[in-house]
């Protein structure tokens, strides 16, 4: 969801201890157009940018399947305008934050050593 319409899509947030200051935003999405998806995910990263206090992060974007758009913001301090650090309240506010060891984005494979492929 972006924009706060039920298009269908999915977002999550994260950074790591390696690079505190530095965050990533991955969304999945289905029915928004190229240039829409876009200019939705510049604003929806610099939301949550304001939010967390990050003056640099990623957007990641999947576009229904068919290829990804990536997005950087890169900036000498975190975004101060009032509306903008509001406007992170609001979609990222109520998110839930977790935190747990990660040595891997991929998911964990299990390798039969009796099998030699």
């Amino acid at each position: 969801m972006m924009d706060g319409k039920p298009d269908g899509g999915v977002r999550q947030l994260w950074w790591t201890d390696a690079k505190p200051d530095f965050l990533y935003l991955v969304v999945s999405v289905t029915g928004i157009a190229r240039p829409e998806l876009l200019r939705q995910a510049q604003a929806m990263l610099r939301v949550a940018l304001a939010h967390h206090r990050k003056a640099s992060g990623m957007a990641i974007v999947d576009r229904d399947g068919d290829g990804f758009e990536v997005l950087l913001i890169e900036s000498a301090e975190p975004e101060s305008d009032p509306k903008i650090v509001e406007a992170g309240r609001h979609v990222f506010g109520g998110l839930k934050i977790t935190s747990r060891p990660m040595s891997s984005v991929l998911p964990a494979v299990t390798v039969d050593p009796a099998r030699s492929d």
